[in-house]
């Protein structure tokens, strides 16, 4: 699992640009907190050098492919993020890597947009983180700031 924290800002960023769905099976994903943000090749390749050149070289990518950046990254339902591993067929790498980069430039209009107010980005990042851990509930929030 993948020790990267994400931003409100680039948690909607996903979402939205994935128009709610999953990359891979194209299910809707009900909201932001229900969405996974999934690495298509894995970063645990990153302390395995001959395995990742083996697996860069089969798709095609160079050598300084940066498995944490955006083009690396998808909007993923839970059950197709934890149906990954070594096993995972070429074509749906494939087809992950080419979602990822067609909308890696939508992904950063919508960041460019969402991170123009950092303060209201580090609360809503507190309360989703919240809200994930169990700390607090979605209603509650709504209820707090008053929205249906």
């Amino acid at each position: 699992m993948s020790k990267q924290r994400y931003s409100f800002a680039e948690r909607r960023a996903y979402w939205e640009a994935f128009g709610h769905k999953c990359a891979y099976c194209g299910d809707p994903i009900e909201s932001q907190v229900a969405m996974e943000i999934d690495h298509v090749l894995n970063e645990a390749l990153g302390s395995r050098p001959l395995e990742l050149n083996g697996v860069l070289d089969r798709h095609g990518l160079p050598q300084n492919f940066d498995l944490a950046g955006r083009l690396n990254r998808v909007c993923a339902c839970k059950r197709c993020n934890s149906k990954k591993g070594a096993d995972r067929p070429i074509a749906l790498v494939d087809f992950g890597l080419k979602a990822a980069r067609r909308k890696t430039p939508l992904i950063e209009e919508l960041l460019a947009k969402y991170r123009s107010d950092a303060k209201v980005d580090d609360a809503l990042s507190q309360v989703g983180m919240a809200v994930e851990s169990g700390g607090t509930t979605r209603e509650y929030v709504a209820a707090f700031l008053e929205i249906e």
